[in-house]
């Protein structure tokens, strides 16, 4: 559906405008690039992260002590050291001294304790096994292929560590969407106390904020407020905010029908396309989702938010 005014449309339920604002976002998504580890930060996966072998891939020690066969006493036949693959345990009554992290041996029955085991005047190992494992076994924490966080989750330093740990070199990721705040409104100061019929622009400072932590990048000249009440000022701060590279135009005010409402006349002049018009919510009405087609084809959204903090 064209812009149009802003009365023609039906507002829909708040699930369902999430569902059609998300379909929209994906299909409109830049494509996705494969970058190593160390770049991926403050991007978004692509695709989900799956395992690409069972975590832990071995049976892995959890404690320093003796890998054993077979009852007790245990003769040492060697030692096992984080990063090697130990000979198989094949006779009851032996034991390799093992580190935490690392490989149990095949035929090994159980790991004992350094701190519960003792040695006797011939150098033999005893103790008493805990009738609980004391090793992590393969798969314990995820099975191969299994899928640990889906497409669109940001890239943090949690997210880099665990693909590491998964045996990923690079993740296939998209960057991070550009925003930008047009904050409509001839009422708002934007410093000093409210007074003589003006008003603290509150959304201004805090808007911003919200999409940094949403997982928008923004520069300061991506902020432009106040925005004059016209339906020409309207019109070219949208138009400026898109063609400087915004994939996201957030605006503050002007979403319902009063005499200085602009912003549905002015998504008609950008030729937009409402994804969304209006949400059934509040507080937070009216809002709206538009979509402007860019010389590349690619669509921007533009994001109408009412203008009152208490709406």
């Amino acid at each position: 559906m064209t812009a149009g005014p802003a009365d023609t449309a039906a507002p829909v339920d708040w699930a369902h405008a999430r569902s059609l604002a998300y379909a929209a976002g994906l299909a409109a998504a830049p494509p996705a690039v494969a970058l190593p580890l160390g770049e991926a930060d403050g991007h978004t996966l692509a695709e989900p992260l799956a395992t690409l072998t069972d975590l832990p891939a071995f049976p892995t020690s959890s404690v320093d002590g003796w890998a054993v066969r077979g009852p007790a006493p245990w003769r040492p036949v060697g030692r096992v050291l984080a990063g090697n693959t130990p000979p198989p345990l094949t006779e009851d009554g032996t034991a390799v001294e093992i580190a935490t992290g690392a490989m149990v041996p095949e035929g090994a029955d159980g790991v004992l304790r350094v701190e519960e085991s003792s040695r006797t005047a011939d150098g033999w190992v005893t103790g008493e096994l805990r009738p609980t494992p004391e090793w992590r076994a393969p798969g314990e924490e995820a099975r191969a292929g299994e899928e640990l966080l889906p497409a669109g989750t940001p890239v943090d330093p949690g997210v880099i560590g665990l693909a590491a740990s998964c045996g990923y070199d690079t993740l296939r990721v998209r960057r991070a969407p550009r925003a930008a705040l047009r904050v409509f409104g001839d009422e708002l100061l934007t410093a000093g106390p409210p007074g003589a019929g003006r008003v603290r622009d509150a959304l201004g400072p805090a808007v911003p904020a919200w999409l940094r932590r949403y997982g928008c990048t923004m520069d300061p000249t991506d902020v432009v407020t106040p925005v004059e009440d016209t339906l020409e000022a309207h019109v070219t701060a949208l138009r400026q905010a898109l063609e400087a590279g915004a994939d996201l135009v957030c605006t503050t005010g002007g979403t319902m029908r009063g005499p200085v409402d602009h912003l549905h006349p002015a998504l008609r002049e950008l030729g937009a396309e409402y994804v969304v018009n209006t949400v059934a919510v509040r507080p937070g009405f009216p809002m709206l989702l538009a979509r402007v087609a860019g010389a590349d084809g690619r669509h921007r959204f533009v994001a109408g938010l009412p203008g009152n903090p208490q709406s």
